[in-house]
């Protein structure tokens, strides 16, 4: 399944009426988002493909925040992705921009 699918079906499904479903959602969400860059970084490691990656993770949280918030359902930021990330320290050498 590809991310995008993965993270609208979590999204979909998610039990919005409580913070708690809300967190529990969030956090299967970037589980899922983390999982995909750990499988297309197995083989490769430099900076380029890391950030590519990043890249290509945080686009497809921003589109399905976007279509979840045409659903309805719009209880992700599309920038939320991205600060969360910049926000840990491991990945102080991922730069977005």
């Amino acid at each position: 399944m590809f991310l995008d699918e993965k993270l609208l079906e979590i999204g979909r499904s998610a039990e919005l009426k409580t913070k708690q479903g809300i967190t529990q959602a969030i956090n299967k969400m970037i589980n899922a988002c983390f999982k995909s860059l750990s499988d297309s970084l197995q083989k490769h490691r430099d900076d380029k493909t890391i950030l590519s990656n990043f890249k290509r993770v945080n686009k497809t949280w921003e589109d399905v925040a976007k279509m979840l918030e045409n659903e309805n359902k719009g209880f992700i930021k599309p920038e939320r992705f991205k600060i969360f990330v910049e926000s840990k320290e491991e990945f102080k050498h991922i730069f977005f921009n």
